[in-house]
Order: structure tokens, then C-alpha cells, then sequence
């Protein structure tokens, strides 16, 4: 036998195998954590695509109502009619809305009217999981002291909807009558 040191091939050939196998479960160990990165980034995404899905008919539903309550009063009781802004709006659309409703009120009151607000088409559009722009096509049925009949005013709302704490409130609302019939 003899005592013959390995040559240079020979320990680069007995280094090949436990380089590759390193390699190899490197490999392995980066495709592990980029599939789990990738799978919490798509259940991430499918979660927001949930979010925001349910956003717009739920917003939806809100404006609606809102817009029901904000078209419908009678001079008797417009007072409380007005009110649905406490329940319905932000604190900044309350304060606009609010300033705004004084000079309706007397308004009201003096000719004695009353009005019935009827939603007959709506869209939403989301803007993101907590803002929604709904577009809603509105009859309302206005009547007034000394009136043979009801006139109709049909109008274009567009309610910028926020949710806060799980509710969807009225943040702002933009106006177009259309020629009433």
C-alpha cells in the first residue's frame, strides 16, 4: 500500500458532492419560504378583493336609505325629518349640512310643503374598502300649500359614503335636478 497524498482533482472531486447537497437544500429551504410568501400574499389579496367587493352593496344600501330620509319630510315634522343626519353622516357632513338645513326649514314651514323622495336607480363605484362614491337617481314627489298636484323634481345624487367603525356614513353630497315634470 501505498501512502500517496490526494492530488489536486481528487479533492476538488470529494468536495463536488457535499457543495451540491448544500446547494441543493438551500435551494429546497428558498422555494419553501417563497411558496408560503407567495400563498400569505394571495390570501392577503383574496381578502382585500373580499373587503372591497362587500364594500359597494353595503355602501349602497346606506346611501339609499340616506337619501330616502334626506328627500322625504313633511313642514309638520321636518324638524325630526331633518335629523336623519345624526344617525347617517360624518361629524364634517353634519356641520355642512346642518348650516344648510336652517334656511330649509323655514323654507319648508313658510310655504308648507311636503315632499316624498323615491330612489328609483343607484351604482356605486368603490373608491377603496372604506370609501365608495354612489350615484342614485331620485323622484321626489314635492307638495305644497295651495297646490292642485304634486310636482315631480327628479334629480342626480352623488353620496361620497365612509365606513366608520362598521357603519357606512354620508361624508359629502353633490346635487343635479334634472327639469322637473
Amino acid at each position: 500500500m501505498t501512502d500517496e497524498a490526494p492530488t489536486e482533482p481528487d479533492r476538488i472531486q470529494s468536495l463536488v458532492v457535499p457543495v451540491l447537497v448544500a446547494a441543493l437544500a438551500v435551494a429546497l429551504i428558498a422555494v419553501v419560504v417563497l411558496w408560503r410568501d407567495r400563498q400569505d400574499l394571495v390570501d392577503r389579496v383574496e381578502q382585500a378583493e373580499d373587503a372591497h367587493s362587500s364594500a359597494a352593496p353595503a355602501a349602497e344600501e346606506a346611501a339609499r336609505d340616506a337619501v330616502t330620509r334626506m328627500t322625504t319630510y313633511d313642514f309638520r315634522t321636518v324638524d325630526e325629518d331633518f335629523s336623519w343626519v345624526d344617525d347617517a353622516g360624518t361629524d364634517e357632513f353634519q356641520k355642512t349640512f346642518s348650516s344648510a338645513a336652517d334656511d330649509a326649514i323655514e323654507m319648508i314651514k313658510g310655504l308648507k310643503s311636503s315632499a316624498v323622495g323615491t330612489v328609483v336607480d343607484s351604482a356605486a363605484t368603490v373608491e377603496d374598502a372604506n370609501h365608495v362614491k354612489v350615484l342614485l337617481f331620485v323622484d321626489q314627489e314635492l307638495m305644497a300649500e295651495g297646490q292642485r298636484k304634486p310636482v315631480i323634481e327628479e334629480s342626480r345624487v352623488t353620496m361620497h359614503m365612509v365606513r366608520e367603525h362598521d357603519r357606512w356614513l354620508v361624508d359629502q353630497v353633490a346635487l343635479q335636478n334634472l327639469l322637473g315634470s
